[in-house]
C-alpha cells in the first residue's frame, strides 16, 4: 500500500478576513453616499424599532397596573367575604 502524505488541515478562516474585503490595518474605508431609497429604509427601520420598544414598555406598565388593580380588588373581596361569614356565623340575639 502506498503511503498517502498527511495534509495539515488549515481553517478557511484564517486563510481570508471575515467579509472577503477589508481594508489594510492604517487605511480608511470610504464609504459610498447611500442610495435615498435606503437611507429612507433604515430611518423607518430605526423608527420602527423605537416604536415597538416604547410600546413593549407600555404594555409592561399596563400590565403591572392591571395586575396591581387586580391583587387589590382581590385583597378586598377577601376582606368583605371574611366580614360576611363573620356576620353570618355571629349569634343573632
Amino acid at each position: 500500500m502506498p503511503a498517502t502524505p498527511a495534509t495539515p488541515a488549515v481553517p478557511a478562516t484564517a486563510a481570508s478576513p471575515a467579509g472577503g474585503q477589508a481594508a489594510a490595518p492604517g487605511v480608511t474605508q470610504i464609504q459610498p453616499p447611500k442610495d435615498p431609497l435606503v437611507e429612507r429604509r433604515e430611518a423607518r427601520r430605526e423608527a420602527a424599532a423605537e416604536y415597538k420598544a416604547k410600546k413593549k414598555a407600555a404594555k409592561g406598565e399596563y400590565k403591572d397596573e392591571v395586575g396591581a388593580a387586580k391583587q387589590e380588588r382581590k385583597v378586598e373581596n377577601k376582606a368583605a367575604d371574611a366580614a360576611a361569614r363573620q356576620e353570618m356565623a355571629a349569634p343573632k340575639q
